[in-house]
């Protein structure tokens, strides 16, 4: 079924969301940059040796964090993409898995989205509107009123409960990142098929839970953190989580996703049902 839906997507208008125009080329195709590349070599192979001495899981989680700055800096339609198909799944991941101390869907956030912002060449700026103005300063706002009770309420908050405190800007950095590098309808179509294929495996997963296929309840525990699903549920509903740690957000994930395909329906996008 989720084959024959996406398959028949016709292409999305041309003024969807930014002005149409040719692929964006990433900063570092732009022309050849000797000088810098030499310098980044030489200190990301340092750091990564030194990361890997410490700890191997560090060397190799800066190696890929650094393949994919440079895939993002070749074109940033690879790390709008990541983001589309990566932060929404992973974001129910608990802190340090696989990363110690922080969420994956938050270093994603920060490392993908920020290369894409600050790599945008002005000729490809997208114009801020009034709803961009409006996310920010909800962003800075939501920060800085959680910056100041932690501080005179005296917390000492770690790395996962900075990242709730900045939490709104990451939404922000998402939304821009994404909206900023997807430059043509067909980059834009090829990342709403992406956001809507990778909802198949969450939905099994959580279709597997239901049935209490062996092993996947306690899996899903393990890499959420949380006690979840029909097999540890206690009173007469239990609900499949898939992902993450609650029902309620398998919900919240999957409803946006049908509500999309829904619009894209009524658009005429879908020929066929």
């Amino acid at each position: 079924m989720l084959s024959e839906t996406t398959s028949q997507l016709a292409p999305l208008p041309a003024d969807l969301t930014v002005p149409s125009g040719r692929p964006s080329e990433g900063w570092l195709a732009d022309r050849p940059r000797p000088v810098i590349l030499g310098l980044g070599g030489a200190l990301a192979a340092f750091a990564t040796g030194a990361l890997a001495t410490y700890q191997l899981r560090y060397g190799v989680a800066f190696l890929l964090g650094l393949v994919l700055v440079v895939a993002t800096l070749l074109r940033p339609f690879i790390g709008a993409v990541t983001l589309v198909a990566l932060v929404p799944v992973l974001s129910g991941l608990a802190p340090s898995v696989p990363i110690p101390y922080v969420r994956i869907s938050e270093v994603l956030i920060g490392v993908v989205g920020t290369t894409l912002l600050v790599s945008a060449r002005r000729e490809e700026a997208v114009p801020w509107a009034v709803l961009d103005w409006l996310l920010l300063a909800y962003g800075v706002l939501w920060a800085a009123y959680g910056t100041f009770n932690g501080i005179t309420l005296g917390e000492h908050l770690s790395l996962s409960d900075w990242g709730t405190v900045f939490g709104q800007l990451q939404f922000f950095l998402l939304y821009r990142g994404v909206r900023v590098a997807l430059r043509t309808p067909r980059e834009r179509r090829a990342a709403l098929l992406v956001l809507i294929g990778v909802s198949a495996p969450v939905g099994l997963l959580a279709v597997l839970q239901e049935l209490r296929f062996p092993g996947i309840t306690s899996f899903i525990n393990a890499i959420t953190g949380g006690v979840s699903g029909p097999a540890s549920s206690s009173g007469p509903v239990a609900r499949a989580t898939g992902p993450f740690n609650n029902w309620a957000v398998l919900a919240g994930y999957l409803f946006p996703l049908l509500l999309c395909l829904w619009s894209l329906s009524l658009g005429g996008q879908v020929r066929r049902r």
